[in-house]
């Protein structure tokens, strides 16, 4: 059995974990300076990245007060990274009940320490590519009453998924949802962004993150929602997130917009 001491990196400074790097760039201080060089390293090639993370963490938030004030009590994470900075637990009142999950055993290990005080949330080791692993674990039977709706997150990791896994994952789900669970999902369409590309306009670059173990997949709107065919999408159907967010006052150049523009979200109910 693998006990956390047996995890390497849970709390080694010296080694960087992509969980930490999230938590710095977010304003956390779940981080050492190992993670924080790393950051700088990213900044050094893609500057705008921790606006583009607060904006995505935020469009989370609004995802989960949404679910919330539509009487959401049971929620399912994928991808779920580090549970701090305005993750569901910590918006959700008392008594709504959290499943999290990774692919990373440092992080979840990590994110296990963090959550082990609250009897409503827990955190799994499982591939957003294969929520079969989460969902057949009987750890949804302890945790929920499946007489009342589970929402599903899926904020930032489908474009971190090739087509027939994303395709696998969102089948799966649906076939375990029951009528009025519902999905929420943010996308990445740098294809909405036209041909032309402004030069010496930081992008997000295919190269830097599948260097770093991550390649991303770029989908067009119209290509992401024939992913999703058998899942409901609801109005007003696929909307950039600074447009669910009504971020107006915080999108203040033409830049802004181009560096938001790629993002968009989704909500989808069976």
């Amino acid at each position: 059995m693998t006990t956390n001491s047996d995890i390497p990196g849970i709390e080694d400074d010296t080694r960087p974990n992509a969980g930490r790097v999230y938590d710095f760039f977010l304003g956390g201080n779940h981080n050492f300076e190992v993670d924080r060089a790393v950051a700088r390293k990213l900044l050094d090639v893609y500057p705008v990245l921790p606006r583009i993370l607060r904006m995505l963490r935020w469009f989370l938030g609004f995802s989960i007060r949404r679910m919330l004030d539509e009487g959401f009590t049971q929620f399912i994470d994928f991808a779920s990274g580090l549970p701090i900075q305005d993750h569901i637990h910590q918006i959700a009142p008392t008594g709504t009940r959290v499943i999290y999950s990774d692919k990373d055993e440092v992080t979840v290990a990590y994110a296990k320490k963090i959550v082990a005080d609250n009897p409503d949330v827990i955190y799994l080791q499982c591939e957003a590519n294969h929520p079969e692993k989460l969902l057949n674990s009987g750890i949804v039977e302890k945790m929920f009453d499946r007489n009342k709706k589970v929402a599903i997150g899926m904020s930032g990791i489908s474009y971190f998924l090739p087509n027939e896994d994303l395709i696998h994952a969102l089948d799966t789900l649906y076939n375990w949802a029951r009528k009025g669970d519902k999905l929420f999902i943010s996308e990445l369409s740098e294809k909405d962004l036209g041909e032309e590309k402004k030069e010496g306009k930081p992008r997000l670059s295919q190269d830097l993150f599948a260097q770093m173990g991550s390649p991303f997949y770029y989908r067009t709107k119209e290509e992401f929602i024939s992913m999703v065919p058998k899942w409901n999408l609801l109005p007003p159907g696929c909307q950039r997130c600074d447009e669910w967010l009504n971020l107006e006052n915080f999108l203040s150049t033409d830049d802004d917009k181009e560096i938001f523009g790629p993002f968009y979200g989704a909500f989808f109910e069976k």
